[in-house]
């Protein structure tokens, strides 16, 4: 029992070690890691002014058509920030001014009981072709651009050829319409009317298609994946800092670690202690039952019982044999 009582307070110990060991980075070396990285905040999301050295140009086919081609243009981003909140605000605010819109929307955010969580949004957007070169260096310039895609596709010669089915309907619509204004007959002039509506579905539907790739290649097509980056979670460069910079920021984080294991330790103690105390509680009952049943096993016999002891038996005696008599060989 005593083995199995130790073995308790050894596997809580262990508990205590665990838990204090993955309570995570110090808030200190948290804040050493933000100051170390200096980076501007211009390339991670906001209203920021940028220098002409960031000013660099996406490789990006023209969106104007001056020769009447029909291009359809779609965009896939990956962007970073650091400021999300002003990021995002940030972001709709260019889609407002150069008279796009937004076409679907997802924020995934942050919960309270996880307020480092990291926090992601992503959009589909709908660019003004003439503008999609403007946006798309204007999010090059306040964001870190982790990825880019654009597509392009002519569809010049499948418009055309609707465009062209479209004249042919409605010329074949103008035609019925006069067959079934001087038509007198019943018969032929139900025929007429239903090859009217048959003609007319499809004017409609031929229409609805050229719309759409009209509205296509007006308003490219822009998904932008925003991701959070929290500024204690960048990597911070230190292979060109001296060694006793880097000898003392290293130890001041080692006690920093230190006093957050001993924080842990107490505070796992803390909430364990209850427990430890019913454990503590359970086997001191124990021993002590294992104790009073041990002196009970040595207790001699009852006083109350006065039967005489029964008297010890002799030891016993070693068998001799007795010698034969000389004479007793002559009988």
């Amino acid at each position: 029992m005593k083995r199995i009582f130790s073995g308790s307070i050894i596997l809580l110990l262990a508990l205590f070690t665990f838990a204090a060991c993955s309570s995570g980075a110090s808030p200190a070396e948290r804040s050493a890691s933000t100051s170390a990285y200096s980076a501007p905040e211009a390339a991670y999301g906001g209203d920021y002014e940028m220098t002409d050295e960031a000013d660099t140009s996406l490789p990006l086919l023209t969106p104007s058509n001056p020769d009447g081609t029909k291009i359809v243009y779609t965009v896939t981003m990956e962007l970073q920030t650091t400021e999300f909140e002003a990021g995002t605000r940030s972001l709709l605010n260019v889609v407002r001014d150069m008279g796009g819109y937004v076409q679907n929307t997802y924020i995934e955010g942050r919960s309270l009981y996880d307020l480092e969580g990291e926090r992601f949004a992503s959009y589909t957007l709908r660019i003004p072709s003439e503008s999609l070169a403007e946006f798309l260096v204007t999010m090059e310039d306040n964001y870190n651009l982790l990825r880019l895609r654009q597509d392009s596709q002519d569809i010049s010669r499948q418009y055309a050829q609707t465009d062209d089915l479209l004249g042919v309907l409605r010329e074949q619509e103008e035609r019925l319409k006069a067959m079934l204004g001087e038509t007198e007959d019943a018969e032929e002039k139900l025929a007429l009317e239903q090859e009217l509506r048959d003609v007319q579905y499809e004017i409609s539907s031929l229409a609805s298609s050229s719309g759409g790739m009209e509205h296509a290649v007006i308003y490219s097509t822009v998904t932008i994946q925003l991701y959070e980056v929290i500024p204690e979670n960048i990597p911070v460069d230190t292979t060109k800092e001296p060694f006793s910079t880097r000898a003392s920021e290293t130890s001041s984080r080692s006690w920093s670690r230190f006093a957050d294991f001993c924080q842990g330790v107490v505070l796992l103690f803390i909430t364990l202690l209850p427990g430890i105390v019913v454990l503590v509680i359970i086997a001191a009952i124990v021993l002590v039952i294992l104790h009073i049943v041990k002196r009970k096993k040595k207790t001699p016999a009852i006083a109350g019982d006065k039967r005489p002891p029964l008297p010890p038996t002799p030891p016993a005696q070693p068998y001799e044999s007795t010698p034969r008599h000389p004479d007793d060989s002559n009988k």
